[in-house]
């Protein structure tokens, strides 16, 4: 209960750098060297499906050897300004779903140190936040109409949890 909690917001930070990390090879291969066991957390974290979304870091490298292949800085300004056009968004995206993941892998990992199941660990990774996976029968054309419409749904459930719980009350 309150002890994991606390150390899922304790251990956030060092999971928001893990799941940034993990977004390139580079960066997987860094943490395995720092940190084998906790690489191979978090490799089981997102084998159990407990990772939702997918994490794309556009090649900063792709870019930079672009810009070094410039005849001139007013070509290497217009190549800056296309890579920053087409992947700003992706970018954006990207770090969002680091920040969700990193909440939801610092319950998975405090989860197992708890001694819980790798498939309990991460149903609890799943419901810490917004459970994007659920739908039931009819969400891909609710979605589809309305936007946001699980988000909305899930964030209502849980209020509604919340509300008549023991502490809700």
């Amino acid at each position: 209960g309150r002890e994991m909690v606390a150390n899922t917001i304790k251990d956030s930070p060092k999971n928001l750098r893990a799941m940034l990390s993990s977004m390139t090879e580079k960066g997987k291969e860094r943490l395995a060297q720092k940190d084998p066991e906790y690489a191979r957390m978090l490799e089981d974290f997102e084998m159990d499906g407990g990772k939702t979304g997918w994490g794309y870091a556009p090649s900063i490298e792709d870019l930079a050897k672009k810009l070094d292949e410039a005849a001139t800085e007013k070509e290497a300004g217009k190549t800056s300004a296309a890579w920053m056009a087409e992947n700003s968004l992706k970018m954006l995206e990207s770090m969002s779903e680091a920040f969700e993941n990193s909440i939801r892998f610092s319950t998975y990992v405090n989860a197992r140190k708890m001694g819980e199941s790798r498939a309990r660990a991460a149903y609890l990774s799943k419901e810490v936040t917004v459970n994007f996976n659920r739908s039931g029968e009819w969400g891909s054309a609710l979605s589809a109409t309305y936007m946001f419409f699980n988000a909305n749904m899930q964030g209502n459930k849980r209020v509604l949890k919340t509300m008549t719980g023991k502490r809700g009350r």
